[in-house]
């Protein structure tokens, strides 16, 4: 079974890639009590 940082990945990476940009990490960490999403996205350069 696929984590949540694969089934976010999978989800938004076509997308981002239509967009012109190239998805660069996911992370889904745990800072105290709370939860947090990060998605790091960069200018696609390679086009």
């Amino acid at each position: 079974m696929a984590n949540i940082e694969e089934k976010v990945q999978n989800l938004i990476e076509p997308i981002i890639t239509k967009l012109g940009y190239e998805l660069y990490d996911v992370e889904y960490s745990k800072e105290g009590k709370d939860y947090y999403l990060r998605i790091y996205i960069d200018k696609n350069t390679r086009n």
